[in-house]
């Protein structure tokens, strides 16, 4: 329904304020990169009909979209063009939007410093009785967390499901606040009563919130025996593809970490690599520099030199499909069993596909392989 509004819409013809919920409608309901096209378009036909506000807003929609999919730096950008266009001062209590786009998206580059002159910046009393208020929390309370200042964040993030319980508005896809408080709560050593709120948003995340779904797993795994880790983890990373590289990018971090706490030292090679090719795109330092941390991931590690359009032409589609699953760091057995094949046939496609991109193992396979398959299957 919103698409359809949105194909009948010109904004000469109809109120910004229906453009701007058909929009947010597809970004909260899990579908962000459709949103994406469509604003793209509204954004060229307001730059086009020389309106500044109508820019403004589009932008900020553009922001959050943005950041929905993991693009900080262009959450970033599109948060202060949307800024810019159009001064504070003009805003009202809709500044909440694009601001707590800002400091989430800066928050995640790593740019602490800027993060706190935009915490710095008035915002009216009134903003927190509105939907930009919860977004407002929401993004300080990710700012604390990283931060360490614990006792803030965790305060925020309840206060903003105060808010939206009261308003009726405590949906996943608007604010997943009780992911955040968990992992404060864990960071706190409140394991339980973290358990407790991821379970819970478990609970109310349907078949239409994948990106949720996945960032609650990432916690539940956080919850439950390190044994157990790499199996809940990979189910959120199967769930992110295609959606959220940033949120992505942290699953693989996690998982990188647990292979090594187990010593599984070949399978923290392969997830490492991915965890750094998807971390430099959603433009992620911290996790950049805590994967060096984690795993010591080499950056001269060449495996990633195989050109992976080259890869897509030489391997038959069940090649891809199982050296894909190599490449995430699944074992054979796994793979058999994912793909309903016995493992001789694994080993089988495993060893033409060596020979076809001439490596030696496993651990040399692209990492980039990885992504357009998994999901599939």
């Amino acid at each position: 329904m919103a698409e359809r509004i949105l194909r009948n819409s010109r904004l000469d013809e109809m109120s910004l304020d229906t453009v701007e919920s058909a929009l947010l409608a597809l970004t909260y309901g899990g579908c962000p990169a459709n949103a994406a096209v469509w604003c793209d378009a509204f954004v060229d036909e307001a730059r086009m009909r020389r309106s500044p506000s109508r820019q403004a807003r589009l932008a900020a929609i553009r922001a959050e979209i943005s950041m929905r999919l993991g693009d900080l730096t262009g959450a970033r950008q599109h948060a202060t063009d949307a800024l810019t266009v159009m001064p504070s001062s003009s805003w009202g209590v809709a500044i909440g939007g694009p601001l707590a786009v800002l400091i989430m998206a800066t928050t995640a580059i790593g740019d602490i410093g800027a993060v706190r002159d935009h915490l710095d910046q008035p915002v009216p009393e009134e903003m927190f009785q509105t939907r930009f208020g919860l977004h407002y929390l929401y993004a300080r309370g990710r700012y604390s967390l990283a931060v360490g200042e614990l006792p803030l964040a965790l305060r925020d993030f309840r206060l903003c499901g105060q808010l939206a319980a009261q308003w009726g508005m405590d949906t996943p896809g608007l604010v997943p606040w009780r992911v955040d408080a968990a992992e404060t709560l864990l960071r706190m050593n409140a394991p339980e009563q973290a358990q407790q709120l991821i379970e819970d948003q478990l609970k109310r995340c349907g078949d239409g919130q994948p990106r949720v779904r996945a960032m609650a797993l990432r916690l539940y795994a956080a919850c439950g025996e390190l044994r157990h880790r790499p199996m809940f983890l990979r189910q959120a990373a199967d769930l992110h593809n295609g959606g959220d590289d940033y949120e992505l990018a942290r699953t693989l971090v996690d998982l990188t970490e647990a292979f090594q706490t187990l010593g599984e030292s070949r399978r923290v090679r392969l997830i490492a690599r991915r965890a750094r090719t998807t971390a430099e795109k959603a433009g992620a330092l911290p996790l950049l520099q805590a994967l060096t941390l984690e795993s010591g991931w080499d950056e001269g590690d060449t495996a990633d030199a195989i050109n992976p359009v080259v890869a897509v032409a030489v391997l038959s589609e069940a090649e891809h499909r199982v050296a894909a699953l190599a490449a995430a760091g699944y074992s054979n057995r796994e793979i058999s069993a994912k793909l309903f094949i016995t493992i001789s046939t694994v080993e089988q496609h495993l060893t033409r596909t060596y020979r076809k991109l001439n490596v030696a193992r496993r651990g040399d396979l692209p990492a980039s392989l990885s992504p357009d398959y998994s999901a599939s299957v």
